[in-house]
């Protein structure tokens, strides 16, 4: 009976890891705004601590990937740290450059390591076809965030050279970890509930890191960072507690390539998004 209990306690604690996730994001919505970073970084270091435990514990064939993205969000969350220390020794709101970007530019490059560790894993024969479907789909995707976001913010005088070329630099960074994701979801392999988990958590990463290069572009306020990071690193943490998480590194079944409906609709639709660029500025 406890061993029973024991289990039901362990395949269930994922799901304590989202409640927890959305409580968090409620206190940081409502907490002050002085306090609600504080909350955040606190709770984003906890969620990894119980992320490195895990990951920690689980096969050799699954633990190396899950190790690095760990570092990587623990790198991100003390980059965050970091940039608020030091914006209030100079009394600058979220200093962009500052030493922090050492430590997020690295978080950013082991979360491309750790997604190309578990391709590998998941299909350990190469496939060349996906990735450039991966690469068309990305260009097509940054060619229209650029033309029509923020092309006029990387243009504008007024804004610090340092502050756009840096901000460049992380554009160009997030499009190479789409790249990656891309190609981890069109690639071969099981998709268990932790797969739709950690898909989940890299959807809330990317949509925090456009709204925050959309906040510097447009002066909006970083509070939106705030109220969006906590479901990252609790969806992140639902996704390696999750009981299915093994199975993301096994073996696929060996099968010829096919052009499928998903397939062809992405590629359609990168292949139309220039035109459609074209129109609009020309409008």
């Amino acid at each position: 009976m406890t061993g029973a209990m024991v289990a039901s306690r362990s395949s269930n604690a994922w799901m304590v890891v989202l409640v927890l996730g959305a409580l968090v994001t409620v206190g940081a919505l409502v907490l002050p705004a002085d306090l609600s970073p504080v909350l955040v970084a606190v709770s984003g270091l906890a969620f990894l601590v119980f992320a490195f435990r895990r990951a920690a514990s689980l096969p050799p064939d699954s633990r190396q990937a899950w190790l690095i993205v760990s570092l990587a969000g623990t790198l991100m969350v003390c980059g965050g740290i970091a940039r608020g220390v030091y914006g209030s020794m100079i009394g600058v709101e979220e200093p962009l450059p500052s030493p922090a970007d050492v430590l997020s530019v690295t978080g950013y490059a082991l979360v491309v390591v750790g997604q190309v560790v578990l391709i590998r894993r998941r299909s350990p024969m190469p496939d060349y076809d996906a990735w450039i479907d991966a690469t068309v789909a990305t260009s097509a995707i940054g060619l229209a965030l650029w033309a029509l976001l923020l092309s006029p913010y990387f243009n504008h005088a007024v804004a610090p050279l340092d502050e756009r070329l840096l901000n460049a630099g992380y554009f160009m960074l997030t499009l190479t970890l789409l790249v990656t994701t891309i190609r981890l979801a069109i690639g071969s392999g099981h998709r268990p509930p932790s797969y739709y988990l950690f898909a989940a958590c890299v959807a809330m990463f990317f949509a925090t890191d456009f709204f925050g290069t959309l906040a510097y572009a447009q002066g909006w306020s970083k509070n939106v960072l705030t109220i969006l990071t906590p479901p990252v690193y609790a969806l992140f943490c639902a996704a390696l507690y999750h009981p299915s998480v093994v199975r993301l590194t096994d073996p696929p079944v060996e099968s010829e390539p096919q052009l499928s409906f998903r397939r062809l609709l992405m590629l359609a639709g990168a292949l139309m998004m220039p035109p459609v660029v074209l129109v609009y500025e020309l409008t």
